[in-house]
């Protein structure tokens, strides 16, 4: 057959084309021959969906409300956490966070470091405040899953709940290593 081959639909697999970059090994890289929807393409770019996801993390936390948030939650995002409730939705976090602030006021985090992969971010974070006028820290891990559009679908919170602990100059605990016995 001469002259231009008609375009190969999605049902017809994927096809190779000379003109389009090669894999390491050297053979042309795999292309399917339809335009990409909207969806699709912010797919393609999760790197930036990471970025402004960890941005908006990062700027709710430096002023802490609980509406905050309310910029990058998706209307069904699921809650696991550690000291608060679980649950389901916007309302939930707004109740947990408000609670949460009432307990520890001047509640802060800091980011400490972050990767993405696809529709996962995990936030390696320092929760910083102060409780019986005493200062807390504790490290967490939170995990998040998002929509193609950077909304939070899903988070769960890892930190060890227990050990809540004041900065290394204080007084160990009684009952922890060398503390008073309990």
């Amino acid at each position: 057959m001469t002259g231009p081959e008609r375009p190969r639909t999605a049902s017809e697999g994927p096809t190779t084309d000379p003109e389009r970059p090669t894999t390491k090994s050297g053979r042309p890289k795999t292309v399917t021959e339809r335009p990409a929807t909207g969806s699709e393409q912010a797919i393609r770019d999760w790197p930036t969906i990471h970025e402004n996801v960890v941005r908006q993390f990062r700027g709710a936390w430096d002023n802490p409300d609980p509406h905050a948030w309310d910029g990058f939650l998706d209307e069904s995002v699921r809650f696991v956490q550690p000291m608060l409730c679980d649950g389901v939705g916007p309302e939930l976090w707004w109740e947990e966070f408000a609670r949460t602030q009432v307990l520890l006021p001047n509640l802060r985090v800091e980011v400490l470091r972050w990767a993405g992969s696809e529709d996962t971010v995990f936030i390696h974070i320092r929760f910083a405040a102060t409780a019986g006028g005493r200062p807390l820290t504790w490290e967490a891990v939170d995990l998040l899953k998002l929509s193609p559009e950077g909304k939070l679908l899903f988070r769960e919170s890892f930190f060890d709940s227990s050990h809540p602990r004041q900065p290394s100059s204080a007084a160990p605990a009684p009952g922890s290593p060398g503390g008073a016995p309990a």
